[in-house]
């Protein structure tokens, strides 16, 4: 499975980032070619080769042509999906999937919308428009709305390592963006068609009641409440610019996006529960699915939170099956299923750090924690969380300093005291929105007078180490170095597993 994620992902990755794509035909050739070389070779040092690596040599150019293959189809359909009417004005009808947002210039509401209409031609795809308030009167989420406009192809890059306008719309799914003054309700109902639109309305209902007894609970603009809302969904969208700055500086940003940290403190607490109240295991594991699909849907199936439910739930299958669960495998086959329902997804923040992270914890903490002997279970605990952290640094380093750099060190040393602060806080906003919900006046006490405590003092431990000494700016890598990053990981590896 490793093997085989990763030559796909590494095909997609370069199917995403290169300037032209030549067709199918051309990389399938190509493929082909390099295994009929690698066959002339492996038939000249058969004595020296082994059959295995022969075939796992293969299988890696095959998934690495796949990956290619991935993001053309995905081009090609997404192209196709509008190909027809672009370029000219037309009449398009669809559905409403989100409520209107201001736009970054403050003056237009954009949303997404899901065309089934052009003219009288049924299409598909999805398109985000943009308009004036004045013009959206009872426009929301399910409304089935008509509008004209011309559709363009969403440009690239402006310049190099600059912001991609095509790779943010495609990791969206959504064809294009276009701004119209001629939209309005219509008059014929469109009924919404998936299971993931459900899923989605039902988060969205679940995590507006979490804000809302949040901010009942906290008042709407606190420092607590913002970082409440990022600690339990992964929302930041009430930070200050200031609070968001000491999060990213401090390297603490990872608490506040919901991914493998949250969804254990959650799965932490299940098992907690269910063992005080002598609950069988396999009830647990029955359980927990549903909650973790919630969950997801909750935090707005972002990269990262899809893919520590994916790797818990694998582990949890396996554990009922009586086999041995395995971290890498299980990665492995959550980046290939998200890669595979979007290739694009490669260019995101959200997924790149999360996986490598994972990925560098899953490689490095235990050759790291090796390197410590120690007598007392106190200290044993900080090496394990000391080793962590920084195999998890480790993980990212390369997309720390692509996407914002900055190496922080003082977040190595930060999470030890973060960790448990973080933990607490999680289960202590779960029933807070609970009690909340039920009895708004004892929600209000339990967050003023307990729950406000931890989430103080992380907001000022992001302050203290946010602080310059704590952290060292980096040029911005170029693409290519990744691979070298990727040896010299490699290398690491190897020296920190040589006794």
């Amino acid at each position: 499975m490793a093997w085989t994620a990763g030559g796909f992902l590494a095909g997609s990755f370069y199917g995403v980032y290169a300037k032209v794509l030549p067709p199918f035909s051309v990389w399938l050739f190509f493929s082909l070619y390099m295994i009929f070389a690698m066959g002339i070779l492996f038939f000249f040092l058969r004595r020296q080769m082994d059959k295995r690596d022969f075939l796992f040599a293969c299988l890696l150019v095959l998934c690495f042509m796949l990956g290619i293959a991935r993001v053309y189809v995905f081009d090609q359909m997404q192209d196709r999906a509008l190909a027809q009417t672009l370029g000219e004005p037309h009449s398009y009808t669809g559905i409403v999937l989100d409520d209107p947002t201001s736009s970054s210039s403050g003056k237009t509401l954009g949303f997404t919308i899901s065309l089934s209409q052009c003219d009288e031609t049924p299409v598909c795809g999805k398109v985000k428009l943009y308009s004036r308030p004045e013009f959206l009167n009872g426009i929301k989420r399910g409304s089935s709305v008509t509008f004209t406009a011309e559709l363009n192809y969403p440009a690239g890059a402006s310049f190099s390592g600059g912001f991609h306008t095509r790779h943010f719309w495609y990791r969206q799914g959504i064809r294009c963006s276009v701004f119209t003054e001629d939209v309005a309700l219509s008059p014929h109902t469109i009924q919404p068609r998936g299971i993931s639109y459900h899923l989605e309305t039902f988060g969205r209902s679940i995590r507006s009641s979490v804000f809302s007894v949040i901010d009942q609970s906290f008042g709407s603009r606190t420092e607590e409440a913002a970082l409440l809302k990022g600690l339990l969904l992964g929302n930041r969208e009430s930070f200050t610019d200031e609070q968001n700055e000491d999060y990213i500086d401090s390297g603490f940003v990872h608490i506040t996006s919901a991914s493998g940290m949250h969804v254990m403190f959650l799965f932490g607490f299940l098992s907690y529960l269910f063992r005080k109240l002598r609950i069988p295991r396999w009830m647990l594991r029955l359980v927990t699915f549903p909650i973790l699909l919630i969950f997801a849907a909750a935090a707005a199936f972002t990269p990262s939170i899809c893919r520590a439910v994916i790797m818990l739930s694998l582990m949890l299958i396996a554990t009922q099956l009586q086999k041995e669960p395995d971290s890498l495998t299980s990665l492995a086959f959550a980046a290939l299923v998200l890669a595979l329902v979007n290739p694009y997804i490669l260019t995101g923040y959200s997924f790149l750090l999360s996986f490598s992270a994972t990925l560098g914890i899953i490689i490095f903490s235990q050759p790291i924690r090796n390197k410590f002997t120690l007598n007392t279970t106190f200290l044993n605990r900080i090496a394990d969380s000391v080793s962590l952290s920084l195999a998890g640094t480790i993980g990212i380093g390369y997309f720390l300093a692509r996407f914002f750099n900055r190496l922080s060190w003082g977040g190595i040393l930060g999470n030890i005291l973060l960790v448990p602060l973080a933990s607490f806080s999680f289960i202590g906003g779960l029933f807070l929105w609970v009690i909340g919900s039920l009895v708004p006046s004892l929600g209000v006490f339990l967050a003023r007078n307990i729950l406000w405590i931890p989430l103080w003092m992380m907001n000022r431990l992001a302050d203290f180490f946010s602080l310059s000494f704590f952290r060292f700016y980096l040029p911005t890598p170029p693409l290519g170095f990744l691979l070298l990053y990727c040896v010299l990981c490699g290398f690491l590896y190897y020296a920190l597993k040589k006794r």
